[in-house]
């Protein structure tokens, strides 16, 4: 396998899905935070968006480290 094609596997693999699942997750949050804090004329709770977001990334890895157990039940 060369260089390239080890590259290529990587990003089909759970990497780049996890990169762009974090990034929409975090965007996600932030909208639905700030809407709520319109909604209700208050203030951004930050301490909210900070913790939606890290429980989000510690799902998205979670359910990656289940796919690939369940992948090789399956070879």
């Amino acid at each position: 396998m060369n260089k390239n094609d080890k590259a290529k596997s990587l990003f089909r693999g759970g990497f780049l899905f996890f990169f762009i699942f974090c990034i929409f997750w975090i965007i996600g949050v932030m909208v639905a935070e700030f809407t709520l804090s319109l909604w209700q004329n208050g203030e951004v709770d930050w301490s909210n968006i900070v913790s939606m977001s890290i429980a989000g990334v510690i799902g998205v890895l979670i359910a990656l480290g289940v796919k690939k157990v369940l992948k090789k039940d399956e070879d």
